[in-house]
Order: C-alpha cells, then sequence, then structure tokens
C-alpha cells in the first residue's frame, strides 16, 4: 500500500511538473483531490464532476484521494465543515468546499491566511423558500420557522431582511424545542418552513415538527428529500449532479485562464430541484404539483 501511494505520486509529480518542464507539450492535468475517502456524498461529488470535465470540457484529470501533489492544477473537493477544518492554511490551494454558508464564513472568519477558497453553500437562498411558500400556499399567510439564538446575529443578514414576513419558534441548546408554542402556531392559515442552519435540528425535533404539522395539516418545505420521504410536504434543493455540474464549471473557468483562486468567495447554488410528498399533501388537503407545476414554479420563485 506504502508503495503504490509512492508509486502514484511519482507519477503525479512527473506529469504535472517534470514533463512541462524539460518542453514537451502536453496538457497538464486536473488533480481533483479529496480528503475523505469514505464519504458517499463526496465521493458521488467527485465522480460526477470528474464526469463533467470529460464529457463537456475534455479536460485531462487525474483523481488522487489524500495529501498528494498540490499545484496550480490541484482542486481541494470538500464536502462538510470536519473536512474542511482539516485543511491547514500553508497546504491550501484551490479549495472547493460544499457546506452550509454560516460553516463557510466562520471558517473564513477563522483562517485570515486563506485567500483562495470557494463555497458553494448546501443551502438555497432563504427567499427561494418564502417564494416556494408564497407559490404554492398563496392562502396561508404565516411562514414559521426554527431558530436557535446563535443564529440571530449579524452574520445572518438574509434572516433580519425577512423579520416581518417570518414567525421564529426557539429551541434551546439542547435542540429542544416548546411544543405548546409550536402547536399554537401550526394550522390552518401557516407553513412550516425547515431550514438547514448547522447544529439546529436532530431526530427528537425534526419529529415533533413533522407529526404536529401533519396533524394541524401544515405543510412543511424541507431541505432535503430524506426529508420529503420522512413527512415534509416539499423539499427545496440541488441535486449531487447539479452541484458537481457547478463545481466543474468553476474548475473550467480557473484551469482555462491558468489562474488560481485568488479570493474568498461564498456562492448559491446554481440550480435546484423540487420534491414532493403526494400522500403527505393530500392529507392536508391541497393538490400536489404536477410536472408542469414544477417548472413553472421553479421559475417563479428564483
Amino acid at each position: 500500500m506504502q508503495f503504490l501511494k509512492i508509486f502514484q505520486s511519482a507519477i503525479l509529480l512527473f506529469v504535472t511538473t517534470i514533463i512541462p518542464s524539460i518542453g514537451l507539450s502536453i496538457e497538464r492535468p486536473i488533480i481533483l483531490s479529496t480528503l475523505n475517502k469514505t464519504s458517499t456524498l463526496n465521493q458521488e461529488l467527485l465522480e460526477k464532476t470528474n464526469q463533467f470535465l470529460n464529457t463537456k470540457f475534455s479536460h485531462k484529470h487525474i483523481k488522487f484521494s489524500g495529501n498528494g501533489l498540490v499545484n496550480r492544477q490541484t482542486y481541494q473537493l470538500i464536502v462538510g465543515k470536519k473536512e474542511l477544518d482539516k485543511i491547514s492554511e500553508k497546504a491550501a490551494l484551490n479549495i472547493i468546499s460544499y457546506i452550509t454558508k454560516l460553516e463557510c464564513e466562520e471558517y473564513i472568519s477563522s483562517h485570515p491566511l486563506i485567500n483562495n477558497i470557494i463555497c458553494i453553500q448546501f443551502e438555497q437562498p432563504l427567499k427561494h423558500y418564502i417564494n416556494l411558500s408564497k407559490s404554492i400556499y398563496p392562502e396561508r399567510k404565516d411562514i414559521i420557522t426554527l431558530l436557535s439564538e446563535t443564529h440571530i446575529s449579524t452574520k445572518e443578514t438574509d434572516l433580519y431582511c425577512y423579520l416581518d414576513e417570518i414567525k421564529f419558534i426557539y429551541v434551546n441548546e439542547k435542540g429542544a424545542l416548546n411544543l405548546k408554542e409550536l402547536r399554537r402556531v401550526l394550522g390552518q392559515n401557516s407553513v412550516f418552513i425547515m431550514l438547514p442552519l448547522p447544529g439546529l435540528y436532530n431526530q427528537n425535533n425534526i419529529q415533533e415538527i413533522l407529526i404536529n404539522s401533519y396533524h394541524k395539516k401544515t405543510p412543511v418545505i424541507a431541505f432535503s428529500t430524506s426529508l420529503t420521504r420522512a413527512g415534509a410536504s416539499i423539499s427545496l434543493h440541488s441535486s449531487t449532479e447539479q452541484i458537481a455540474k457547478q463545481i466543474a464549471n468553476i474548475i473550467h473557468k480557473h484551469y482555462t485562464l491558468k489562474d488560481t483562486f485568488k479570493d474568498k468567495k461564498i456562492l448559491e447554488p446554481d440550480n435546484f430541484e423540487i420534491s414532493t410528498n403526494e400522500r403527505v399533501i393530500k392529507s392536508i388537503g391541497a393538490i400536489p404539483p404536477d410536472k408542469k407545476d414544477i417548472v413553472r414554479i421553479k421559475e417563479l420563485i428564483r
């Protein structure tokens, strides 16, 4: 195993450094690097990004897992805060991270020497959730969401923009919510939006929200297909393929310019999907949107 790693690194060094130095005309390959070999999402993003680099841009590329050769054509694909925290300021080069907006802001703030990171935020813009609610349930005027005290800060500027439109229910430091308050605000005139803020949801409060909203005939707009399957009415999310395509476009842009990332950016997802749970939608007395409705709604909420 150790010999294989040494051999792999030697090949990378030869292809990306030695061959160009002796004047041979060869396109330097893109090196996609990831620290996590076991994460399903990480590997899926890596594979699909490779596919887009091949089919759309015809770039030569090499996949590499672990701490290997780093040069101008190396792009470190990082999913989640735990993996991002493993990147040292000395080793960082061309970081593309798929992470929540708040977690990326905290990382950038605590690593001032890193100036070459692009974060694609995991969550959709808050305005998309609100516009989705208004498009599908225009008669329901109360939009409700869950927050903790730590999320009401100057960093969460999006939340402050919608203070007049959203009613907040707060959880304590352990994620427990006030069931009496939850049941009071749920009803025929409300929609509950689940925002993917870090450290907010756990198995208990998710179950309490879904069960109580079901009994109160209140639709829940969530942020993943797993929550839709669990009992949310609708989810607004980006597919792995959509994120991989966005990553490939970012790499292509910088690789073509033969340039490294020179700044810190937090990008919204380029595209998104809407998934529905027809059984739950019907149970609250609504009509599930068909494919044409979903296409129309996606255009309205952008």
